[in-house]
């Protein structure tokens, strides 16, 4: 595979700031597992720009394939994600034998859980995924009119492979007609060729 076709988004320095979690994946639709995924990518937890930095040329380094590189859009609070943490493992210490076995043998994934939950953030920033649909076109100007006609603040937005990302500023999702994802993974890097 050539290096020109892998994509390295530039984001504001301030999203590696904080504790944010960082993900190694291959998406379903692209050759990875198709029931969660997530379950499957490696992931690592950064804490500032510096360790941010580290773990993403980490990433960078054992990328393969069609593997994206994303992390969550708003900080985590740690103090939030332990307490959560520890309620959750309170209760499976009163699950059967089996269940209560498989949250201790699984307790990374379990305490990654606890730290993406929307619970955890610091922050409240929502994110809009608008993919150039064949059938129905570009959907990012109808979005951006409605943006700018409830006056909602756009804090970034960046290409993605099929459309882009915007990141916004909360506000009331009852008063738009897209979607809004409130707790998201922001992309960093992705390829622009096809699968083979």
């Amino acid at each position: 595979m050539e290096n020109s076709n892998i994509i390295t988004i530039q984001h504001p320095e301030e999203f590696k700031d904080g504790v944010r979690i960082l993900m190694r994946t291959l998406r379903s639709k692209e050759g990875g597992k198709v029931n969660k995924p997530d379950r499957v990518a490696e992931k690592v937890v950064s804490r500032n720009r510096e360790e941010f930095d580290k773990i993403f040329a980490h990433l960078m380094s054992k990328r393969e394939g069609q593997e994206r590189i994303y992390s969550t859009v708003d900080e985590r609070d740690m103090d939030k994600a332990i307490r959560l943490f520890k309620y959750r493992q309170l209760d499976a210490d009163y699950f059967d034998k089996e269940s209560r076995n498989s949250f201790y043998t699984d307790i990374f994934n379990r305490w990654i859980s606890a730290l993406q939950a929307p619970e955890s953030r610091k922050g409240t920033l929502f994110m809009v995924d608008v993919d150039n649909d064949k059938e129905t076109g570009d959907e990012t100007p109808k979005i951006l009119n409605e943006i700018v006609r409830e006056s909602i603040e756009i804090v970034h937005e960046y290409p993605t492979k099929n459309g882009r990302h915007l990141i916004l500023k909360p506000f009331n999702p009852s008063i738009v007609n897209f979607s809004v994802q409130k707790n998201g993974m922001m992309l960093w890097v992705y390829n622009n060729d096809k699968p083979e």
